[in-house]
C-alpha cells in the first residue's frame, strides 16, 4: 500500500521464475472503456518511483533492479533509437498483421522523445495509411497514447 500520483493506491511485488517486478493493474486500465496499456507490468523499483508510485505502508519490500518482468522486454518490443521509416515498418507490419493497435517501450527518454515526435507530426504512420488508402479505406482514425515517465507510446487505429 502507499501512494499514487498524492492519492491512496496498491500495487503488487511479484515474483515470476525468480524475476521480481512491481504490477499496477489498476492504472493499467487506461480512463478509455477500450484501452488498456502494459506499461506497469514488471516494473523495478526506480521506475515506480518515476512513475508517481511511493510505497507507505512501513513494510521492508526488495529493492527491483532487474528488468526479468518488464513485459516490452519479454516481448521484444524495447526500442533503442529507431528512424521514423523504421517504426513505420513496425507499426505497418503491425497494421498488416491484423491487429489494431501497437504498444512501445523505449529504453531512453531521448529515444521515447524522437519516436513520439515521429509519431506527432504523422512519419511513423505511412505505412498504416498508405495500407488503408490501399485497401479502398479513406475514413480511418489513428490516435496513440503516451506515458512520459515510463517512456511507452501505445498507438491505435480504427476505420
Amino acid at each position: 500500500m502507499g501512494v499514487g500520483d498524492g492519492d491512496f493506491h496498491e500495487c503488487n511485488l511479484v515474483n515470476v521464475g525468480g524475476s521480481w517486478g512491481y504490477v499496477d493493474v489498476t492504472w493499467g486500465d487506461t480512463d478509455d472503456d477500450f484501452v488498456y496499456t502494459h506499461a506497469y507490468l514488471g516494473l523495478t523499483s526506480d521506475e515506480m518511483q518515476r512513475s508517481g508510485h511511493t510505497v507507505t505502508d512501513g513494510y521492508s519490500y526488495p529493492s527491483v533492479t532487474g528488468t526479468g518482468m518488464d513485459y516490452f522486454r519479454r516481448n521484444n518490443i524495447l526500442y533503442g533509437a529507431l528512424s521514423a521509416d523504421k517504426m513505420s515498418e513496425i507499426i505497418g507490419n503491425a497494421y498488416l498483421a491484423g491487429q489494431n493497435g501497437i504498444e512501445m517501450k523505449f529504453d531512453s527518454k531521448e529515444h521515447y522523445m524522437d519516436a513520439l515526435a515521429a509519431i506527432e507530426d504523422g512519419s511513423a504512420n505511412g505505412a498504416v495509411s498508405a495500407a488503408y488508402q490501399e485497401s479502398g479505406i479513406y475514413n480511418y482514425r489513428i490516435w496513440y497514447q503516451s506515458n512520459d515517465d515510463l517512456y511507452v507510446i501505445k498507438e491505435i487505429w480504427q476505420n
